[in-house]
């Protein structure tokens, strides 16, 4: 990765959702287009091209940008396709208590990462837990959901950061090699954990025939067997489980 984040703290300032309105060039909620922090975007909706440091960059609903304060983000959005997207503020605090603003040279504005569905997911995780309302709290958790936000958000950035940089055009080896990695978890891990819910809760009709069922790494009966869901014999066909 290129930040130093084992000397990094990441502490969240306020985050939510914002979806811009329709049939105008730039939302209301955007009248200075700067920011005096730590800003970053996930979009999931519309189309729109933004002044960025290294000029014009369009956007679209699978962009990720981080704005940093000293920069006019002048946004033109498509009247017809505006734009919704989770945004984040936070700082990047030295180990001497000092603001960090990182250059664009050590890490970008705009991020080319893969997976973008993942990274949304995350950031609107983080701001359902700093909306938690004041009747879910008890008394004195308030610190303790800021504490986890903050958590959660450092390893939002710290992921984007590790798979910008390996989805660049120089580093097409290393992301061929991560979408590998991806694709050997999905069939490691989490397949079995749904195969195991659902055959652990009798989700259809038949029982799962375990002993046919196999991925890369590990024979899905001898998971099942590890984690406390014993492999059984496979129901004949047209048969009904009896729980």
């Amino acid at each position: 990765m290129r930040l130093d984040w084992d000397h990094l703290e990441v502490r969240l300032s306020a985050c939510g959702y914002s979806q811009w309105e329709r049939g105008v060039r730039c939302s209301i909620t955007w009248p200075r287009s700067s920011v005096g922090d730590n800003d970053i975007w996930i979009f999931n909706a519309g189309n729109a091209v933004m002044d960025m440091r290294n000029g014009k960059i369009r956007l679209d609903k699978d962009s990720i940008i981080w704005m940093r304060p000293g920069h006019e983000y002048k946004v033109d959005q498509d009247p017809d396709d505006p734009i919704g997207h989770v945004f984040i503020h936070f700082r990047l605090i030295r180990p001497d208590g000092s603001d960090y603003f990182p250059d664009i040279a050590e890490i970008p504005e705009v991020f080319e990462c893969f997976n973008h569905a993942h990274w949304h997911a995350m950031g609107r995780n983080i701001v359902r837990i700093m909306n938690l309302t004041k009747r879910d709290q008890s008394p004195g958790q308030d610190a303790d959901i800021r504490k986890t936000a903050s958590v959660l958000l450092k390893s939002l950035l710290m992921g984007i950061d590790l798979c910008d940089a390996l989805a660049r055009p120089d580093n097409a080896a290393a992301r061929t090699n991560m979408i590998a990695f991806q694709a050997a978890v999905m069939t490691d891990i989490f397949i079995p954990c749904i195969l195991r819910f659902r055959y652990r809760n009798n989700i259809t009709r038949h029982r799962i025939p375990v002993k046919k069922v196999r991925v890369p790494f590990r024979d899905l009966r001898g998971y099942f067997s590890s984690a406390g869901c014993p492999g059984r014999s496979p129901a004949p066909p047209g048969s009904r489980s009896r729980e």
